[in-house]
């Protein structure tokens, strides 16, 4: 795709693979890194993957005490 372009210094090739980042850039096209792109892209404003809400751990013997009350529900 990079060498039939007749604007190589528009392109921009993201990949992690480096013979492919070489010839791209031996092409005149740029070569990015997934990392880096990502990186501008969020730097666009583009949004970023919401954290899931923390859950409040349990303790044994609340686990102990909810195991109970299944078991007399569904082990009748």
């Amino acid at each position: 795709m990079v060498e039939k372009s007749t604007q190589r210094k528009s392109l921009v090739v993201v990949s992690d693979d480096k013979e492919i980042k070489l010839m791209v850039k031996a092409l005149g096209a740029v070569a990015m890194g997934i990392e880096d792109f990502a990186g501008t892209q969020m730097k666009r404003g583009k949004p970023k993957k919401e954290k899931e809400p923390q859950r409040e751990e349990l303790s044994f013997s609340q686990m102990h005490k909810i195991n109970q009350e299944l078991s007399k529900i569904w082990l009748k």
